[in-house]
């Protein structure tokens, strides 16, 4: 199927209900996840456990969050699989893959809220954290860049079927470039802080999802005049 030829998926009531339905709470469950967590950007492993001491609950909430935005990325992912041709279900099948990495992210966070728990010997969980934040993260690296390579995917798929504007997938552009600059900036000054440029980057990606589930619910229009 060529981009020329390309058809928006046909939104059969059913099927569309539950792609809309649980990707527009996905979306806003991921960006709740993503305002809980009290730290990003520290690599220091004695400063992330002063952080997080302070907002284990917030930790815990937001790893729940997380786990729950994961199982609902499913079904959406599996409704627009069932009602779309080649191009809408090789992305969705990417996010479907994706998810693996946000519930292991997840669990990584379960971890640490365990690991600065009261009365537990923080000095003896350096080792472990360091791990976690290094070698075991690039194990799981590649599961969560299928997630958001797998949803930009999915976007651009969209809006060349004319169904949404194409200002969707410009959203995950304007999220890398600004988790990318705007990473360098807060590393080098104190214009902005590190958990600001990553919210603003992950609200970006979950306000592009929103949109999309908006766009795809029974009834909506085609947005093919967007460009």
């Amino acid at each position: 199927m060529t981009a020329t030829t390309m058809t928006a998926p046909r939104a059969t009531s059913t099927t569309s209900r539950v792609a809309s339905g649980c990707l527009l709470a996905a979306a806003i469950v991921f960006a709740a996840a993503w305002y809980l967590v009290p730290v990003a950007g520290i690599t220091d492993t004695h400063e992330i456990f002063r952080v997080m001491s302070d907002a284990r609950t917030e930790m815990l909430l937001a790893a729940i969050f997380q786990l729950v935005a994961s199982v609902l990325y499913v079904p959406a992912m599996v409704a627009i699989i069932r009602q779309g041709g080649a191009a809408f279900w090789r992305p969705a099948a990417l996010v479907l893959a994706g998810t693996l990495g946000l519930a292991t992210d997840a669990i990584d966070h379960i971890l640490a809220y365990a690991m600065t728990a009261p009365g537990v010997d923080q000095d003896a969980q350096v080792e472990v954290m360091q791990f976690m934040q290094g070698p075991a993260l690039m194990l799981i690296a590649p599961l969560i860049a299928a997630f958001f390579v797998g949803a930009g995917w999915l976007s651009v798929a969209y809006a060349k079927a004319g169904a949404i504007s194409s200002w969707n997938p410009r959203l995950y552009l304007i999220a890398l470039v600004v988790g990318g600059a705007g990473a360098v900036v807060a590393a080098a000054t104190d214009i902005v802080d590190a958990r600001t440029v990553g919210l603003i980057a992950l609200w970006s990606v979950a306000a592009a999802q929103a949109w999309l589930a908006l766009v795809i619910r029974p009834g909506s229009a085609p947005a093919r005049h967007a460009r």
